[in-house]
């Protein structure tokens, strides 16, 4: 995604986080460290962003400002000042932008951001994967007339990814291999990054076997309420793995 992080005639910069301090509002799609890069325990301005994102930013960023990160509910309009109202002043004379957070498929908390204001109406789609269940977005998109600018994710834009499978047909090969095992034989499954949460799931629903975590990500996948009571530091004999764990023969 070839973008710089500014919203263009908004005061508003988008997972960019080490850029120059002229924003005054500032947004995190989700959690991946692509996204949050130039964040640290001392940023002192509004960070907006989902429910669950805003758990892993506050246990990864163990110091940070918590009342700076603000989590918004989705699939709701919600009405942010670019300059905070005082004694001294009135909302009448301040900026502000309306965002709804559409839920993104890509990874938990994942969001795509709807701005709409005096500049117009802007959408943001951070990654995201396309589902049925986006259909559904459409009154919220369409309400109040055209968008203006869009702001797109265009990692899988090409005949190379033509015939990407869906993570439903995915899902079901993994739990298909599982299936082959022999009742002694460990599985791994690769999880370097936030994504493949749905993947645990679907092998706890299945097996019925809570899934063992190495110790630095299990503390971070507790935030994530659908599989925080799936895994555990026993060990047993299904395995979610950081990628570098395998290059390294654990």
């Amino acid at each position: 995604m070839n973008f710089s992080g500014k919203i263009v005639n908004v005061p508003i910069y988008v997972d960019k986080f080490n850029a120059t301090k002229e924003g005054l509002v500032y947004f995190l799609s989700h959690f991946h460290s692509d996204h949050y890069s130039g964040l640290s325990n001392d940023f002192n301005r509004r960070l907006y962003c989902s429910d669950v994102t805003r758990e892993l930013v506050l246990h990864h960023f163990w110091n940070i400002n918590q009342q700076n990160v603000i989590a918004l509910e989705l699939m709701v309009k919600h009405k942010i000042m670019f300059i905070p109202c005082t004694s001294d002043n009135s909302e009448e004379d301040q900026d502000f932008v309306y965002v709804t957070f559409l839920p993104a498929n890509h990874c938990p908390g994942s969001v795509m951001i709807l701005l709409e204001g005096y500049f117009g109406k802007y959408l943001h789609t951070g990654d995201f994967r396309y589902n049925n269940d986006m259909n559904n977005y459409a009154d919220i998109l369409n309400a109040g007339g055209p968008i203006d600018r869009t702001y797109i994710d265009t990692t899988f834009a090409s005949e190379f990814w033509e015939n990407i499978p869906t993570k439903q047909n995915s899902t079901s090969e993994i739990l298909r291999l599982i299936e082959t095992r022999s009742s002694k034989a460990y599985v791994y499954i690769e999880c370097d990054m936030l994504g493949t949460e749905d993947i645990l799931l679907a092998i706890y629903e299945r097996f019925g076997e809570l899934i063992y975590v190495w110790e630095e990500k299990f503390y971070k996948l507790r935030k994530i309420p659908e599989i925080k009571d799936i895994i555990t530091l026993g060990m047993i004999f299904i395995f979610a793995v950081l990628y570098k764990c395998i290059n390294n023969g654990v």
